[in-house]
């Protein structure tokens, strides 16, 4: 039987990712516990937008390149137009004897930069994150990507160094037309002790690898209106960790399993930004760093 590494899947907070595939087949986490394991992984985007810019000095009616000055209304431009005549004749009564009209147009590409910098820049701008600090308010922000114990993300967040969370508008998916293929290495080992004295005991331990690589989309906070929307290579992996958890309502002490992915990168990024007719060509990459297992109970706790 083949197994499907990526399941697709829709999270309403901003992000549709897929969990390892033998996810779908564990069993919940014990709902008694306020100590909820997961892992976060530092979001980089690192993004060059490509865009058609002005290669002409503009130029009058006659071709004389206008001062570039607030007075002169020069500047750059991708387009001219222009008539030069010359006159022949008596000095006193000359004429237009030849008129020759210019079109010329010129364009060069104009590259900059979109990264986690200009994001936060972004976001603060129109007020889905607070002012804190000193313009341009940049220090102590990080994009992180949330996963939960089985490695499903449940959002990509904007969080400052005070514990201030906040969703952004960020999608990294895998839909009907992506495909991936993977490798998998699965174990799980239950052992049953039934001693004929004393009480009977029972151990697991549990093996999980996986690396993967395919097709995925990404939507991502973009300097207009619309966000970008980007597609590229998505590649990375996942494993397993034993983790122990208390129960604070029986005080038990019990063994559990947390998956977490290992670095991940959306590669070969290819999209389209912005409107016409000043549309931008997006290449570059998006990286998440591999999960740090974390007690999401503590992450989401803001600090006091």
């Amino acid at each position: 039987m083949r197994i499907k590494p990526f399941i697709y899947i829709v999270i309403t907070a901003f992000l549709a990712y897929a969990a390892p595939a033998s996810a779908q087949f564990l069993p919940s986490p014990v709902p008694a516990s306020p100590q909820s394991w997961g892992s976060t992984g530092a979001v980089t985007v690192a993004l060059t937008l490509t865009y058609n810019s002005e290669a002409l000095q503009l130029k009058d009616e006659f071709g004389k390149v206008l001062p570039n000055t607030e007075e002169g209304g020069g500047g750059s431009t991708f387009q001219n137009i222009y008539t030069v005549k010359t006159l022949g004749g008596p000095v006193d009564a000359k004429v237009p004897i030849k008129s020759v009209t210019t079109n010329e147009y010129g364009s060069k590409l104009g590259v900059w930069r979109w990264g986690n910098a200009q994001i936060i820049q972004s976001l603060v701008a129109e007020g889905k994150l607070p002012e804190i600090g000193k313009p341009p308010f940049l220090a102590g922000w990080s994009i992180i990507m949330v996963f939960n114990q089985y490695a499903g993300a449940t959002s990509v967040v904007a969080r400052h160094v005070t514990k201030l969370t906040i969703p952004i508008g960020f999608e990294i998916t895998s839909g009907p037309e992506s495909f991936f293929v993977a490798t998998i290495n699965s174990k799980e080992i239950v052992t049953k002790n039934t001693p004929l004295t004393g009480s009977p005991s029972t151990t697991e331990t549990r093996t999980y690898t996986e690396s993967f690589k395919g097709r995925a989309s990404a939507i991502i906070p973009s300097y207009a209106v619309e966000p970008f929307v980007l597609s590229g290579l998505w590649s990375g992996g996942y494993k397993v960790t034993p983790k122990t958890s208390v129960d604070f309502m029986t005080g038990q002490i019990f063994n559990t399993f947390v998956y977490s992915p290992t670095a991940q990168k959306l590669d070969k990024v290819l999209g389209v930004g912005g409107a016409d007719p000043f549309q931008d060509l997006i290449e570059g990459s998006i990286s998440v760093a591999a999960g740090v297992i974390v007690d999401l109970y503590e992450f989401n706790t803001p600090l006091e």
